[in-house]
C-alpha cells in the first residue's frame, strides 16, 4: 500500500464492501491473466492506466503512476 489510507480506514472499506454482498476477494484466476486483462482495459492512455486511488473516506483521485509491480501486489490481495 502507498499509505494513502490507514489499515482502520482499509479494513472499514473492505468490511462496508462485504455487508453490501460486493466481492473483496476471488479465485480461479492467475495474478497474470488478471494483470494481462487490466492492460487491455479502455481506460489505458498512453500505455499507462488511470486508477482511481483514495486519500479518505470521499477523497478520490486519478493516479497514472502505479507501477506494474503495484499492479500486481494488489491483484495477488484480491486473488488471495
Amino acid at each position: 500500500m502507498r499509505g494513502y489510507i490507514d489499515k482502520a480506514g482499509f479494513e472499514g472499506i473492505l468490511k462496508t464492501l462485504s455487508d453490501f454482498g460486493a466481492p473483496v476477494h476471488t479465485s480461479g484466476l492467475t495474478i497474470q491473466e488478471v494483470y494481462e486483462a487490466t492492460r487491455l482495459d479502455k481506460k489505458m492512455d498512453a500505455d499507462k492506466i488511470k486508477f482511481i486511488l483514495i486519500n479518505g473516506i470521499g477523497n478520490a483521485f486519478i493516479d497514472t503512476s502505479v507501477s506494474p509491480e503495484e499492479l500486481k501486489d494488489a491483484i495477488e490481495y484480491v486473488i488471495g
